[in-house]
């Protein structure tokens, strides 16, 4: 079984500015980014412009790693669930091959904020992206949910307090043992 993993780092943005004689390719995701509610940050989506040519790309690893440094984080948004969250991000698409078949997983890995408390809480997550009916098996402390999405298998830690400034490492790595992986 061959295992690849594609990396997606999201940090913080804080604003996006307006792109002025771009390219296309870069007008339409400057465009997309303006009208989205989803994460943005530092990101690699396997997609290039090389002079105007789409270029694919795969990053072939089996290890991921960001580091981050909080210095202070404060939030305070309209959604009425969680409206002083904010979050921390590392994703990877995870690839596993065999000779029949392709298996595909989003794996995340989140320190989620509540800034009005200053504390913290750490989430793994592993979506498959196989297929919507594909089930999912996990092994762990977490539980596997079902989804619009597929199912997802979530692991939490309890609320933590948190002091600033706060910095550490966020790690995903992939192996494989016999017939499963290990995320």
């Amino acid at each position: 079984m061959k295992l690849v993993a594609m990396a997606v780092l999201l940090f913080f943005v804080i604003t996006i500015a307006s792109v002025v004689n771009a390219s296309p390719v870069t007008q339409e995701i400057n465009k997309a980014l303006h009208n989205s509610v989803l994460p943005l940050g530092i990101a690699s989506f396997g997609v290039s412009n090389d002079s105007g040519n789409i270029r694919y790309f795969m990053i072939k690893t089996k290890e991921v790693l960001g580091f981050f440094n909080v210095s202070v984080i404060r939030s305070n948004s309209s959604c009425l669930d969680y409206p002083y969250g904010a979050s921390l991000q590392l994703n990877s698409v995870v690839l596993s091959k065999n000779a029949i078949e392709n298996y595909t997983f989003w794996i995340q890995n989140v320190i989620l904020f509540n800034t009005s408390d200053n504390k913290i809480s750490f989430i793994d997550n592993v979506w498959n992206f196989s297929s919507l009916c594909s089930p999912l098996t996990a092994i762990g402390n977490g539980k596997i949910y079902n989804s619009s999405q597929g199912q997802v298998y979530i692991y939490s830690t309890n609320w933590k307090s948190l002091e600033y400034p706060f910095s550490g490492y966020l790690l995903e790595n992939v192996s494989r043992s016999e017939n499963y992986l290990k995320l």
